[in-house]
């Protein structure tokens, strides 16, 4: 009986402490994008928006990690205080 308690009490501690992430928006992969250089425009001749339009799905279904909420803030405030 002891051993079920804490085999349910060990699922419930580790459901909690799993996070959850949310779907990306198109906001957050179309900053990505121009982040690590997958603007439109920048695929072949024949399909200029190639390369960006394959970043944008692979991102929208979460195949692209995006960067810690963190390092986003981060980042911008640094680039004010260049400026």
């Amino acid at each position: 009986m002891r051993s079920k308690v804490l085999a349910i009490a060990a699922t419930l501690v580790v459901g909690v402490a799993t996070p959850v992430f949310a779907e990306p928006s198109y906001n957050a992969c179309l900053a990505l994008s121009m982040e690590r250089g997958v603007a439109p425009g920048q695929g072949s001749l024949r399909n200029p928006d190639d390369q960006h339009n394959a970043f944008m799905r692979q991102c929208l279904a979460g195949q692209i990690p995006l960067p810690p909420l963190e390092s986003s803030f981060a980042s911008a405030r640094s680039g004010r205080a260049r400026r």
